[in-house]
């Protein structure tokens, strides 16, 4: 893709503000983008973004959303300017340094990205988006210890974020902490039931309780739900649930 006519459209200030049914038009329009990108459909995704942009200039979200599908499709340098020119337009913005180190955390540069969540930090210190990513990245470069407190901390911020549950569950797992774990893995699905990475990390809990039936039910789940990307996952997955007695899909 063009990245000079992405960068032109994404980052332009506008002297003319939205009003109320165009930012819902905007609003929508950056669900769909993120849906897509969810799917892989990065360059789709980037021009609903900027359909949006040009709605509502400048809104961080979508110019966090374009850098994320650029960083997808391999040119993580190019949304690390994007972002660099978005945050000297708003330099207090935190979600341009939000945008900024889940961009390094995409393209594997963890240690980057945790100072970028940190200024992240500085500027919003009550966003639990922040605290969220930051425990991604620790949990990452294995640091359990570290990542449990920030999605704790997301949760005291938002504790129906059912992905910090699940992040949760998984720390405390391989933590050895297995019945804290179950728990937070059962908040999350009561709140997101479709979560696949959920139901397994709830199969491997449940295995090292003993509850192999269980477990295998939990796999079949995941096989029934998980993405196309995690095609080699899937297939483990499904290969245990029927050792352990289940009928994945």
């Amino acid at each position: 893709m063009n990245f000079e006519r992405i960068l032109a459209a994404t980052v332009t200030a506008s002297s003319f503000p939205p009003g109320d049914e165009e930012k819902r038009q905007a609003k929508n329009l950056r669900g769909q983008a993120y849906v897509m990108c969810g799917e892989g459909r990065f360059a789709e995704a980037i021009e609903v973004f900027l359909q949006s942009l040009r709605i509502e200039a400048m809104e961080s979200s979508a110019v966090g959303g374009v850098a994320w599908c650029l960083a997808g499709m391999g040119q993580g340098d190019d949304a690390l300017v994007l972002l660099d020119k978005a945050a000297k337009y708003d330099p207090r913005n935190a979600d341009f340094a939000l945008a900024r180190g889940r961009c390094l955390k995409e393209i594997g540069r963890l240690d980057e990205a945790a100072a970028a969540f940190d200024t992240a930090q500085g500027l919003d210190p009550q966003n639990g988006a922040i605290f969220y990513e930051m425990g991604l990245c620790q949990a990452g470069i294995g640091r359990d210890d570290l990542a449990l407190p920030n999605f704790e901390n997301a949760l005291k911020r938002d504790d129906k974020h059912a992905p910090s549950w699940d992040q949760k569950g998984g720390c405390l797992f391989r933590m050895g902490r297995l019945d804290e774990a179950l728990a937070g893995l059962d908040k999350a699905l009561a709140l997101a039931p479709g979560m696949s990475s959920a139901w397994y990390n709830k199969a491997q809990v449940l295995e090292g309780l003993g509850r192999g039936p269980e477990a295998g039910e939990c796999y079949a789940k995941f096989v029934a739900l998980a993405p196309a990307h995690m095609a080699e996952k899937q297939f483990m997955a499904r290969q245990r649930a029927l050792e352990l007695g289940a009928n994945p899909a």
